[in-house]
């Protein structure tokens, strides 16, 4: 979905007192084939402190337009066919079931 203005970022949750996370965190992304850039998380992101508000659990997904504006979110597993069938409402513009309010968002 690149073509089409969809950019993915991962954030590694991995505690900041990980020795060498960024090691453990590339092979990682190796072994899974994980193709995406992928951040390491900051402290206060780590204890689930964002702009956003608390993140109550992980994996979560917030959806940004863009301008910056977070503008859904969710949580919980995908499967494949969920993301592309997710990310092609995302780009044509009409709702989607998976797409609920579970983090505060403004």
């Amino acid at each position: 979905f690149q073509h089409r203005g969809v950019k993915i970022i991962g954030i590694a949750m991995d505690p900041t007192t990980t020795h060498r996370r960024d090691e453990i965190v590339e092979a990682f992304c190796a072994l899974n084939n994980i193709t995406f850039e992928v951040v390491l998380a900051s402290e206060a992101l780590g204890e689930g402190s964002t702009e956003l508000g608390r993140i109550p659990t992980i994996p979560a997904t917030v959806i940004f337009n863009r301008e910056g504006d977070a503008i859904a979110s969710t949580t919980g597993m995908f499967h494949r066919e969920e993301i592309v069938d997710l990310l092609e409402a995302m780009v044509s513009g009409r709702p989607h079931p998976l797409l609920e309010p579970a983090l505060p968002v403004r």
